[in-house]
């Protein structure tokens, strides 16, 4: 009982010791978190293309279909998944391409542009699409809606699917986000901070007080003889 009782007490000295290292050194660490986050800030602001976003939604549903069976409902819902699918096929994403005239992206860019999203138990497929320009991504959108309604109803010989809403020019970008980023930035800035110095701390093994003596040589101080300093120094503390 005795020596668990003293290894507790050994940890919550440690701990203490610790804490109060950070303590000291509290406006380091708020220094380095403060350069940290201001230079992710700068860097995301002036350095990072920003990116704009801009949906369309269609409603996948043909006329024969009906919603008065749940045999209706697996059939629109499997028709979602093949909507998903196609819509990022080679015909259409250069049929897009092509009526946009943006000739100098490949097949491959264009689809990385696309997110396809189908809320859960549901017929709906938003087609969101990015770009560093916030009317190319309005313009990606709508024509990705409009070709799919097309085309899908040519390959699946069925009814078109309906067009719910088009894109909105966004007035704001999607990312970078500039709180985030700085954020982030801040906080891994002040936890290296502080593992840094808790590191340089504990390989520091200089023996600096009585309490050290004792703890790493484990002998017993009979005295201590004060280092004389600076005279004037001494009158200030005086003072």
């Amino acid at each position: 009982m005795e020596t668990n009782q003293v290894k507790d007490e050994s940890i919550e000295i440690n701990l203490q010791e610790l804490l109060y290292v950070l303590l000291r050194k509290a406006w380091l660490i708020i220094l380095v978190a403060l350069i940290c986050g201001v230079g992710a800030g700068v860097f995301t602001e002036f350095f990072i293309t920003p990116v704009y976003e801009s949906t369309s939604t269609i409603y996948v549903l043909s006329k024969s279909t009906t919603i008065t069976s749940i045999a209706d409902l697996q059939v629109g819902s499997q028709l979602t998944d093949d909507f998903m699918v196609l819509i990022k096929s080679r015909p259409i994403v250069e049929t897009v391409i092509g009526n946009l005239e943006l000739n100098d992206i490949s097949y491959d860019e264009m689809c990385s542009k696309i997110t396809l999203t189908n809320p859960e138990n549901s017929r709906i497929i938003n087609i969101t699409a990015s770009d560093p320009d916030p009317e190319v991504a309005k313009d990606i959108a709508d024509e990705f809606a409009e070709v799919t309604n097309s085309q899908t109803a040519l390959i699946m010989q069925a009814d078109q699917s309906s067009i719910v809403q088009k894109g909105v020019v966004a007035q704001y970008a999607s990312s970078p986000s500039l709180k985030r980023n700085c954020l982030i930035a801040a906080l891994i800035g002040l936890l290296l901070t502080c593992v840094i110095i808790v590191l340089v701390y504990k390989l520091d093994d200089r023996i600096k007080s009585t309490e050290d003596i004792e703890k790493y040589l484990q002998l017993n101080t009979l005295g201590s003889i004060p280092i004389e300093g600076d005279p004037k120094e001494a009158r200030k503390k005086k003072k």
